[in-house]
């Protein structure tokens, strides 16, 4: 099956934890990753059509720093075909060009498994 979107996107598989910002709870952590938006997995459901601030923490280690904040609304949410996790769409707003930048470089770092 042909990708249908045309964004270059990291597949992250739970390297990178996202949390609240504000309370810095566990939500869940990144599939996939590009400069527009990210694709979560929860072990809870979101609200729809809410927005949220993230804490998005990197691998221990990464030499770009260990984390990044980002605001995101949420696109869609369902219940996992493989698992009793959520699936969570959530596009970036307002992202700062500078992290931009950085999700550019993460998506590069991850594709040369420079993370890894």
């Amino acid at each position: 099956m042909k990708e249908k979107r045309d964004l270059e996107r990291a597949r992250c598989y739970y390297y990178l934890k996202v949390y609240e910002k504000d309370s810095l709870e566990d939500i869940g952590s990144v599939v996939d990753i590009t400069v527009k938006g990210m694709k979560i997995i929860s072990e809870n459901p979101f609200t729809p059509d809410k927005s949220y601030k993230f804490v998005i923490r990197l691998p221990k280690g990464y030499i770009r720093g260990h984390s990044f904040d980002i605001n995101a609304q949420l696109r869609w949410c369902q219940k996992s075909n493989e698992s009793e996790f959520f699936e969570a769409g959530f596009k970036f707003v307002n992202a700062e060009k500078t992290c931009v930048l950085f999700i550019k470089s993460l998506i590069s770092d991850f594709k040369h498994k420079a993370l890894l």
